[in-house]
C-alpha cells in the first residue's frame, strides 16, 4: 500500500506543477490582452504555514515544527490563482530506522530513501530561504510586480533576492487586523478608563475587538 502511496503522491505532484505552470502562463496571456506594457509583471500574495506551534515544545529540544507549506497566489484577480508551493520537511522514516539499529545519519541526503529536505538542526521558520526558492520556481514564466505578506514576515527579502530590490511590498491587511486585536486585549482598561463609568466602556470596548476581528 506504501509503494502504491507513493507512486500516487509523484503522479499528483507531477499534475499539481503542470497546473500551476498553466495558470502562470494564463496570467501572462491575460495581461498582454488587456494591453499590459510588461504581461510577465504579476501581484502575488504569499503565506507559510507549519504543522506544529514552532515556539512551543517541551518535550524535545528541538523545534516542535516540522513541516511547512509555503504558498504563493497571483494576486490579479478575484479567484487567487495558487501558482507555486514549496514544502519543507523534517521528517524520514529512514534515518529513524537507521538510527534505532545504531547507524548514524543526517538527513538531508543519507544513503537510503530520505523524504527529508531540512536539517533537524536547521530552522523550520526560515521564510527567507523558502521565498527565494518559491521566487526562482515561478521566474521562468512571471516576475513579481507587488509582495504581499504578514507584516512582520521576512518572506520579502526572500523575494527581492531572486526579482530583485524592485518588487513592491504590501502588507497583509488580516494579519494586520489580528495584530491590533492582540495588542488591544492586552491594554490596561485602567490606562484610558480612569475617571469615567468603567462598565459601558468596557462593554463598547470589547464589542470594538470582537468587530474587528471579524471584519
Amino acid at each position: 500500500m506504501q509503494k502504491q502511496a507513493n507512486k500516487v503522491n509523484t503522479a499528483v505532484k507531477s499534475l499539481n506543477e503542470r497546473s500551476m505552470c498553466d495558470i502562470r502562463k494564463n496570467m501572462v496571456a491575460k495581461n498582454a490582452k488587456i494591453g499590459q506594457r510588461d504581461p510577465i509583471l504579476v501581484n502575488v500574495q504569499e503565506d507559510t504555514c507549519y504543522n506544529n506551534p514552532i515556539f512551543k515544545s517541551d518535550a524535545t529540544p528541538f523545534q516542535a515544527g516540522t513541516i511547512t507549506i509555503s504558498t504563493m497566489c497571483e494576486n490579479n484577480t478575484k479567484n487567487k490563482q495558487i501558482v507555486g508551493v514549496f514544502v519543507s520537511n523534517k521528517l524520514c522514516r529512514t534515518s529513524s530506522m537507521l538510527r534505532n539499529k545504531g547507524q548514524p545519519v543526517q538527513c538531508p541526503n543519507h544513503r537510503g530513501h530520505c523524504t527529508a529536505n531540512v536539517s533537524e538542526r536547521e530552522s523550520i521558520d526560515d521564510e527567507v530561504k523558502y521565498n527565494e526558492v518559491l521566487g526562482d520556481l515561478i521566474s521562468q514564466d512571471i516576475k513579481i510586480s507587488n509582495f504581499t505578506c504578514n507584516g512582520d514576515s521576512r518572506a520579502i527579502q526572500g523575494v527581492r533576492k531572486s526579482h530583485g530590490h524592485n518588487v513592491g511590498h504590501l502588507r497583509d491587511l488580516r494579519h494586520l487586523g489580528n495584530s491590533l486585536k492582540r495588542e488591544l486585549n492586552i491594554v490596561e482598561q485602567s490606562t484610558f478608563l480612569e475617571g469615567h463609568a468603567q462598565g459601558p466602556l468596557q462593554v463598547e470596548h470589547q464589542e470594538s475587538i470582537r468587530s474587528l476581528g471579524q471584519s
